[in-house]
């Protein structure tokens, strides 16, 4: 018989998608926290102008990476 928590690769795979992702925004949001802090603005915006697009592009993957796991592991 199967137990009940064993999920799929992919599933595993998007979960940790997710957990790296996170680790990442919230390394990006200290970064710009601190350079608000130390007095150097200008960091933060530029961090901004490069990765803003991307974190959200990013975002929108993930969200749909998930929502296609979540339906894979449901018919499952």
């Amino acid at each position: 018989m199967r137990q009940m928590n064993e999920y799929n690769q992919f599933f595993r795979f998007t979960i940790k998608l997710f957990k790296y992702f996170s680790l990442t925004v919230l390394g990006f949001a200290i970064a710009c926290y601190l350079s608000v802090i130390l007095g150097i603005p200008a960091i933060a915006t530029i961090m901004m102008s490069v990765f803003g697009e991307w974190l959200l592009r990013l975002t929108a993957v993930l969200i749909c990476l998930g929502a296609i796991a979540i339906f894979a592991e449901s018919i499952r």
